[in-house]
């Protein structure tokens, strides 16, 4: 992972980059199904956190997003476009999970469930897409910013009638605190205008290059949280 990351093509002097030690899959995770689709990964030796890589705060369990949240990665700027080398971002809102199985209904393979949090413009024209997976959605309560949800699946980008769908963070605040010393985890922590100090590159390391292809989240120094789809099916030694 490369912490401190802003433009992938170059190098600020402010980026941070850790192998992974070791990474773990929620244990009810299924590759032919959405549900579920979180991991953890922790990180070879710890991260400085600084201006430019900052934890984010977790909801707490069951707690419900509401209005407008961020999302951002360094993702397809379309369907079937190019990826941007500079992180983007975009305002969407909360869509209720009512009204998201719904629209989502008699799609195959495509059932909305409580793991699960959707957020996009029911017109179509903004949404996370192909390369942001495993990215942050941070939502803000009483002026607060927490990781609301995680970058998982939709239909397309963009589509009308299709918001993107997010692994609900709120659901999974107890198996990660299982995991994770909660002293580690910051307290809340307001993200300064312009910067997403929590997001990571998660790369996967090549003989000549190293490519960007998820993202993730900083929950602590030592430990960054993605989907299981990011990482099933990969050793933790060609990643970084």
């Amino acid at each position: 992972i490369t912490a401190g990351e802003h433009d992938l093509t170059k190098a600020d002097g402010t980026e941070q980059t850790r192998n992974i030690q070791e990474i773990l899959i929620h244990e009810d995770y299924n590759s032919r199904a959405y549900p579920y689709d979180i991991a953890l990964l922790k990180l070879s030796h710890p991260l400085t956190l600084d201006t430019y890589a900052q934890s984010v705060p977790l909801p707490y369990q069951g707690q419900i997003a509401h209005g407008n949240c961020i999302v951002s990665g360094w993702g397809k700027l379309s369907e079937g476009g190019i990826s941007s080398n500079t992180l983007q971002k975009v305002t969407l809102p909360i869509v209720s999970e009512e009204e998201c199985k719904l629209m989502y209904n008699g799609e195959p393979g495509s059932e909305i469930d409580d793991t699960m949090i959707c957020a996009g413009v029911i017109e179509g024209g903004k949404d996370a897409c192909q390369g942001d997976s495993g990215g942050p959605l941070v939502c803000t309560e009483n002026g607060i910013q927490y990781l609301g949800g995680i970058v998982s699946w939709g239909k397309g980008c963009a589509k009308p009638g299709f918001p993107g769908v997010y692994a609900r963070v709120s659901f999974f605040v107890d198996w990660i605190e299982n995991y994770i010393d909660s002293d580690n985890v910051s307290g809340w922590l307001k993200v300064s205008k312009g910067e997403i100090p929590h997001q990571i590159s998660l790369q996967m390391k090549g003989d000549f290059i190293t490519s960007s292809f998820c993202s993730g989240s900083i929950l602590s120094e030592n430990w960054v949280v993605t989907t299981a789809q990011c990482v099933n099916g990969h050793d933790k030694r060609d990643l970084q």
